[in-house]
């Protein structure tokens, strides 16, 4: 295991030196998210385990590994899919997609946007106050949600479609941020009112924390993409510490805040727990799924066959299906439970992470094809804002596309190609609802707002006239 960690962390150190030299690199470049998380899932949580023998996730599963063989065999498959992604972005077809790709001029209509914010708004309330026990009106001893046989929730109340709708909101203030910077006062303290208003929420209701730090991450981004920024301030990096102390407290307990502000308890307890897990972080297994892959490295292809595909049915298309149409949804999906082929404990919240998901799926032909293809798309993305960046008005809209298919790419590369559609469906419908209200209707056009671009800094501008 020494020799293959070693081989493997030196040639991630002279692939991210490469990337480093080769790309203008920015905080929300898709390269840049991708090698942080890989090193944090993928360098540093392997080392740990191998220096300090620390197996928290297996323990915990009750499943001991007592060879190095099925390490190796994860640690190669992991950094087999992370070449293949960085050959996939490098191959010049992504950028020759993107030149291909035509996309029509667009001034977002103001009005049509505050519409479907007020609807994207208003839907999100209802499933805050119908569905979440916390915030909701049923009181704390309501929960739509029951534990199966292996300690899976699963709806019996009403719908998860209904429960996930309060994630519109982070569609519709992206959405909203970037109307504001163009209307009055009001449209402006309506913008405040809605970001502050649902960060808190989520972070109230201790639940979902990626819902109020990468909705965070996207606002950022999209704020420093129409400035034509790469790297944020140091107002922004000071106002970062707070934030993470609040998410590292949030996520030492998940109640911490809530107890606090409305059942008056003492803050000192919980600021205590939160230094305890900061100083144990680096322990702590919740952007990585090494240990679990390492799990079910010892289950394909020896004692489960490879899925084909059926883990990605299963999450798009099964899961997708409300209860009311297939009514066996819940012992289906049992079935399809890699912890009913072994004795295990618990495997509950845990995630294969993007690339064993392929690798589940289709085996080592599947990751170096998957990563191939998932490189180059993260190329076209790239190239594709790129080419648009400082072009004249009516393609700022792309840079809103592309803050909302960056906010969750964190959470797809952890949870894997699975959560796919659980995370765009509800981000990307209130921005694409508004471009699409908004196709023949150039309304800040018509107002005076005028791209120019400054041949100096090729940096886009807008002046009124």
């Amino acid at each position: 295991m020494f020799l293959a960690l070693t081989i493997c962390n030196i040639l991630f150190i002279l692939a991210s030196l490469y990337v480093a030299k080769r790309e203008k690199l920015a905080f929300y470049h898709p390269l840049f998210i991708f090698l942080v998380w890989h090193f944090l899932a993928y360098v540093w949580v392997p080392w740990r385990v191998f220096v300090n023998g620390d197996w928290q996730v297996l323990t915990r599963m009750g499943v001991p590994l007592n060879t190095d063989y099925y390490l190796v065999k994860t640690i190669l498959i992991v950094n087999l899919g992370f070449f293949c992604v960085l050959t996939g972005f490098y191959l010049r077809t992504g950028l020759r997609w993107a030149l291909k790709l035509r996309v029509p001029k667009i001034y977002i209509n103001s009005n049509a946007a505050i519409m479907v914010i007020l609807a994207a708004s208003l839907i999100g309330l209802y499933s805050i106050f119908n569905y979440h026990p916390v915030m909701g009106f049923h009181g704390e001893t309501f929960n739509p949600m029951e534990q199966n046989e292996i300690g899976q929730t699963i709806f019996t109340r009403g719908s998860g479609y209904l429960f996930n709708a309060y994630l519109f909101i982070s569609g519709a203030g992206l959405l909203s941020y970037f109307v504001s910077r163009h209307g009055g006062q009001g449209l402006r303290t309506m913008n405040w009112v809605l970001i502050l208003g649902y960060m808190s929420f989520n972070l109230f209701k201790g639940f979902h924390r990626a819902g109020w730090v990468l909705f965070f991450f996207g606002i950022t981004t999209l704020h420093y993409l129409l400035l034509n920024r790469r790297w944020p301030s140091w107002k922004i990096i000071v106002l970062l510490i707070p934030l993470s102390f609040a998410f590292n407290m949030s996520g030492a307990d998940r109640s911490s805040w809530r107890n606090i502000l409305e059942a008056g308890e003492s803050t000192k307890v919980y600021v205590d727990k939160s230094i305890d897990r900061l100083k144990g972080s680096l322990y702590q297994n919740d952007i990585s799924p090494f240990e679990y892959n390492a799990f079910q490295a010892t289950l394909y292809p020896e004692e489960i066959s490879y899925e084909l595909g059926r883990g990605y049915f299963n999450a798009w298309i099964v899961m997708a299906l409300p209860r009311v149409i297939f009514k066996n949804k819940d012992q289906y999906m049992l079935k399809t439970n890699i912890s009913q082929r072994r004795d295990v404990t618990k495997t509950v919240g845990l995630c294969s992470g993007f690339y064993f998901d392929l690798y589940r799926n289709f085996g080592p032909l599947g990751v170096v094809l998957g990563c191939l293809f998932f490189g180059v798309l993260l190329s076209l993305l790239w190239n594709w804002v790129n080419l648009y960046a400082t072009s004249s008005g009516g393609y700022e809209y792309i840079k809103l596309i592309y803050a909302g298919l960056i906010m969750f790419f964190p959470q797809l590369l952890r949870d894997g190609l699975g959560s796919l559609t659980q995370c765009y469906f509800f981000i990307m419908t209130p921005i694409l609802l508004s471009l699409i209200f908004s196709r023949n209707n150039n309304v800040w056009q018509n107002k005076g707002y005028v791209y120019k671009i400054n041949r100096k800094t090729k940096m886009m501008k807008t002046t009124t006239e």
